[in-house]
């Protein structure tokens, strides 16, 4: 427990410790065992309906599991980064199979490591 002075009035705010150490450690669990999920799904859908072309999208659930788990966990840059690169692997997905436009739309794969240079820390 911890007394907090705001606006000339002592506050009590209480951290339990406990509850969050849990919840990281269930969010950590789920990012362990994402690969061997993903890899089983990968398994099925090619074994059972011939689908390994395809299939390999769901490899892309290894990276973004950790960032959609941890999204509001962090700075501005770390939750701006994570939503950019969510967002521009779904529209990669989503503009080469509905368009099949694959080749120029990789490119836009470059606006993370260019903004995560010029995005201030603060």
């Amino acid at each position: 427990m911890i007394t907090v002075n705001i606006d000339g009035e002592d506050t009590e705010v209480v951290f339990d410790k406990k509850e969050k150490k849990k919840k990281s450690r269930v969010k950590q669990k789920i990012v362990s065992a994402t690969p061997l999920i993903v890899t089983a799904i990968y398994l099925l859908l090619g074994f059972c309906s011939e689908a390994w072309h395809p299939g390999w999208v769901v490899f892309l659930a290894i990276p973004l599991m950790p960032m959609i788990l941890y999204a509001f966990d962090g700075n501005f840059k770390k939750k701006f980064m994570n939503a950019l690169t969510i967002i521009l692997v779904f529209a990669y997905i989503l503009v080469g199979v509905l368009a099949h436009i694959w080749h120029p739309t990789w490119v836009a794969f470059f606006l993370i490591p260019i903004c995560s240079i010029f995005i201030d820390e603060k």
